[in-house]
C-alpha cells in the first residue's frame, strides 16, 4: 500500500479496517501524533486508542511516542495515550517507568481532571503489580489523593488506589494512608467517610504474597 495519508474527515472504523491490514497505516497514525494539527493529534490518538483495545501488540512498538504525545498541549491526545500506556503496560509495566516523568506531570494537569484521572489510574494499576512498585507509586498517589481532595474525580480517584489497596500493598503504603485517611473515617460524612473507612480497614490486614 503507498504511504496512507491520515483524514479526519474519514470515519474511525474505516481507518481501523485498514491498519489492521497495513502497517503503512498504523505508522501513519503514529506519526500523527506529533502533527502541527490538533485535530489531526486527537483523531490519531483515537483511532490508536481504539486499535489498542482490540489488538495492542501490534502497538508495542510504537510505545516512545505514545510517552512523547504525552506531552501535547491539548487534552484529548494526552487522555487517550494515557489510555494506550495503561492498556500496553497490562503486558509490561516497565513501560510506566519509562514514562514516569511523563505520567507524573499529566497527574498534576492544570486544565483537564480527565488527564489528571487517567494518569492517577495508571499509577494505581502500576501500584498493584507489585508489592515495590506500590511503595514506588505511593508518593505519587498519596500527593494526589491530598490535592485533588473534594475534586469532581476525587471518589474515582478512590475507588482506583482502594482497587490497588485490596491487591496488597507495601506496610509503609498501609502504615500512611491509615494515618491519611483516620480522619476521614473517623469525622467524615457519606461517601467519603465509607471510602476512607474501607482504607483504614484494608490497612489492618496482612498483604497477600504476589508471585
Amino acid at each position: 500500500m503507498r504511504r496512507y495519508e491520515v483524514n479526519v474527515e474519514t470515519p474511525i472504523d474505516e481507518v481501523l479496517e485498514l491498519a489492521e491490514r497495513y502497517v503503512s497505516v498504523r505508522r501513519a497514525l503514529v506519526e500523527a501524533l506529533s502533527s502541527s494539527s490538533r485535530l489531526t493529534r486527537e483523531y490519531a490518538s483515537q483511532a490508536l486508542l481504539d486499535m489498542a483495545r482490540v489488538t495492542p501488540e501490534v502497538l508495542f512498538e510504537h510505545s516512545d511516542a505514545f510517552i512523547d504525545a504525552l506531552y501535547r498541549p491539548e487534552a484529548p491526545t494526552r487522555y487517550n495515550s494515557l489510555e494506550i500506556i495503561g492498556i500496553l503496560a497490562h503486558k509490561d509495566m516497565r513501560l510506566i517507568d519509562k514514562a514516569w516523568d511523563a505520567i507524573e506531570e499529566c497527574l498534576y494537569d492544570e486544565e483537564s481532571g480527565t488527564v489528571r484521572l487517567a494518569a492517577f489510574k495508571v499509577l494505581c494499576a502500576y501500584g498493584a503489580s507489585t508489592i515495590p512498585r506500590s511503595k514506588k507509586a505511593w508518593r505519587l498517589i498519596s500527593d494526589a489523593l491530598r490535592c485533588y481532595h473534594g475534586d469532581p474525580e476525587f471518589i474515582s480517584m478512590l475507588n482506583e488506589f482502594i482497587a490497588m489497596f485490596r491487591t496488597g500493598v507495601d506496610d509503609t503504603v498501609k502504615k500512611q494512608a491509615r494515618e491519611q485517611f483516620q480522619f476521614n473515617a473517623d469525622n467524615g460524612t457519606g461517601l467519603l467517610k465509607r471510602k476512607a473507612e474501607e482504607i483504614v480497614k484494608l490497612s489492618r490486614r496482612r498483604t497477600p504474597v504476589k508471585s
